[in-house]
């Protein structure tokens, strides 16, 4: 039923970005139009199939490929990094990234404002960073955080709004959730909404990288992943929430 909800990107229509395809931004970055590319990804991950694509492809174009490890005190297996993409007369913004990264781990989750700056250390023009902002706005319940849906039946709706949509409620009323990650190349159908069930409510919430980790391993990846989640697990996830649990609606997610 979940899977019937999403489809894939258009290769030419990506939401915005200004380069579809990743050989675009590389010729991008090859002859000065855009800054650098940047990757997240897991330090285990490193030899897949996507990674080595990328390096082999910005190698031939005579571009630098740095590895930032973001988290060298975990073990292995959960330790994440950034992989950097650029000329080597750009690797200042690579120094001025980590130090706007530093000072973001003293401050409460991230803001628009903050997204912005990102922006324009990654090289974007004003209009670039408009753009970007307008997306994440409306594809991502929270900045910095793993989106996640789930179909609740409408008691369980109900359990969600009487907590104010702060969290899914306690798990002894709201019972097993079902969540699904899917990934990012998938979007929504336009007639997504029409689809669900009149006896259910698509929700989606974001949380925190580590508590999907847990949930889904560290190596997802099926484009759509599902756990159901009961008892402590549950309550772990209330904790790990990093937006509202925002409701799909015929104007889009509510409340923003």
């Amino acid at each position: 039923m979940v899977r019937d909800l999403f489809e894939e990107r258009d290769e030419n229509d990506q939401g915005g970005e200004l380069y579809p395809s990743l050989e675009a931004g590389l010729d991008a970055v090859s002859d000065g139009r855009k800054a650098l590319i940047v990757e997240t990804t897991l330090i285990s991950d490193l030899d897949d199939g996507a990674n080595l694509h990328l390096i082999a492809e910005a190698l031939a174009r005579g571009l630098s490929v740095i590895l930032v490890n973001t988290e060298p005190q975990r073990p292995r297996e959960r330790q994440w990094a950034h992989l950097y993409v650029l000329p080597l007369s750009e690797v200042w913004r690579i120094q001025a990234r980590n130090l706007m990264l530093e000072i973001q781990k003293t401050l409460t989750g991230s803001t628009l404002e903050q997204e912005a700056f990102n922006s324009r250390i990654l090289g974007y023009t004003d209009e670039q960073t408009r753009q970007w902002i307008a997306r994440l706005k409306r594809e991502q319940p929270a900045l910095g955080a793993q989106t996640l849906f789930a179909l609740l039946t409408q008691s369980q709706a109900a359990v969600v709004r009487q907590a104010g949509n702060r969290c899914l409620g306690v798990p002894d009323i709201i019972g097993d959730v079902e969540v699904v990650f899917a990934a990012h190349r998938l979007s929504l159908r336009p007639d997504a909404f029409d689809r669900v069930p009149s006896t259910h409510s698509l929700v989606r919430f974001g949380v925190s990288g580590d508590f999907l980790v847990r949930l889904l391993g560290p190596h997802i990846k099926e484009d759509i992943f599902t756990a159901t989640l009961s008892g402590e697990l549950l309550c772990d996830l209330n904790q790990s929430l990093r937006s509202n649990v925002e409701v799909f609606t015929p104007r889009g997610w509510e409340p923003r």
